[in-house]
């Protein structure tokens, strides 16, 4: 997928001329002239890493946050980037000899760690639809969910230096493990996945609701030890999956609320006041959703204007898409009929799968309603239960593979061609 974009990239002129200006870029010239060849690998990774994957490697690049606006991007991705770049750029200096700078290190080792974490998050999707379908056809709407997800309208940004490859990964494999009963590492999987996007503290969701599914398993087997046993393990579930977001959020309230040299203009920044948000004082304040409306613009029903109204049909068909799976799945439990499992499947198992469209169900909530509508495609991406609805509707309704499979090879296509010239997308 990077080599598509580079590939657009050199066949389409730059929506923004100035995207690529970077004071890092200089060195990359001087390096040009001695391996025209690296450089020429660099161009293309950097042709490749747009929007907000610009941001993701300087971060890495300078190995932390410069200015406030920068720490809506939360650090797992550019920590680990950074990581794998210093070692390439010792592999490459101190092994083959090669001068590299570390802002091309960077966007290479993106490109790989998003390639790799994708090709993981594949496998665990498709085991983890397995694990879902239970009932009856379960096989072929495993497959096709899985490959569904891995033929996601997002395409373009599960290979370059974006979130959602990373997430996923670690969404995924939370869900496999806590369906397998390691609740501990579930936990730690999605605390991974909540250090590199906010959303993922929805992740205590499927947490709670299959350990307390367990622990009435427990009780109504009259096992009191094993009950307070999922119960315990549950609540240090809940806690890793927290403690990334918080710990982020205390270092945000550390560096400008107490610490007057990063205050700006040397005035007390807005959300440094103690509030509901943060149990007035009782927790870190957090600084993203302050950032999310200031600098991006973020608010209810921010994005449904007439001005925007194409970049609301960009995302209108995953937020369409979103709304018709949770209906669906809903209305299934309300008539008592389902496609995920058996009617004597154990309650952790039926836990698992309503808790992934709660999941899902709070996911569209928020991109309907507040987030910029076209990033509803992206955002919505990561979320299991998506592809296990819309396995279903093809299943259900042939006709409708087509509508669907032209949506998916349509969104691939022009991502591939916008993403990388800077025009707008997801």
């Amino acid at each position: 997928m990077a080599l598509a974009c580079a590939l657009f990239h050199a066949a389409v002129s730059n929506y923004d001329t100035s995207a690529r200006a970077s004071g890092a870029h200089g060195a990359g010239a001087a390096a040009a002239e001695r391996h025209a060849v690296i450089e020429r690998a660099c161009a293309v990774v950097r042709d490749a890493n747009a929007w907000d994957a610009t941001h993701f490697v300087a971060l890495a690049t300078r190995g932390g946050y410069a200015f406030e606006h920068q720490h809506a991007f939360f650090p797992g991705l550019w920590m680990i980037i950074r990581a794998c770049a210093r070692a390439l750029t010792r592999v490459l200096d101190g092994v083959l000899g090669l001068d590299v700078s570390f802002e091309c290190a960077s966007g290479v080792s993106a490109v790989v760690v998003s390639t790799i974490a994708f090709a993981v998050a594949c496998e665990a999707a498709r085991r983890l639809a397995r694990r879902a379908f239970r009932g009856g056809h379960s096989d072929a709407l495993a497959h096709a969910s899985a490959w569904l997800f891995a033929l996601n309208p997002a395409n373009v940004f599960y290979g370059i230096a974006y979130t959602e490859s990373g997430f996923s990964c670690a969404s995924f494999i939370g869900y496999l493990a806590l369906a397998d009963g390691w609740d501990v590492a579930s936990g730690a999987a999605f605390g991974a996945a909540a250090a590199f996007r906010s959303n993922g503290i929805l992740h205590v969701i499927p947490v709670s609701v299959v350990i307390a599914a367990r622990v009435i398993e427990s009780l109504q087997k009259r096992k009191v030890r094993e009950a307070y046993g999922y119960a315990l393990r549950g609540a240090v579930a809940c806690a890793l999956v927290v403690t990334p977001y918080v710990a982020f959020s205390a270092y945000g309230d550390a560096k400008y609320c107490q610490n007057s040299l990063f205050a700006m203009d040397n005035a007390r920044r807005p959300w440094c006041v103690d509030s509901l948000s943060n149990a007035y004082g009782l927790l870190p304040k957090s600084m993203y959703g302050f950032l999310q409306r200031h600098y991006w613009g973020l608010g209810f029903l921010s994005s449904y204007s007439t001005r925007n109204a194409g970049n609301v049909a960009l995302g209108a068909p995953a937020m369409i898409l979103g709304i018709i799976c949770v209906s669906r799945y809903f209305m299934r439990i309300a008539s008592n009929t389902n496609v995920y499992y058996t009617s004597n499947a154990p309650l952790h198992e039926r836990a698992l799968v309503f808790a992934a469209y709660v999941q899902l169900a709070i996911g569209v909530f928020v991109a309907s309603t507040y987030m910029h509508a076209q990033v509803a495609t992206r955002f919505l991406s990561t979320f299991p239960a998506m592809y296990w609805g819309i396995a279903d509707i093809g299943a259900r309704h042939p006709r409708l593979r087509y509508a669907i499979a032209a949506y998916y090879v349509a969104y691939a296509i022009l991502g591939a061609l916008l993403v990388p010239n800077f025009y707008p997308w997801t």
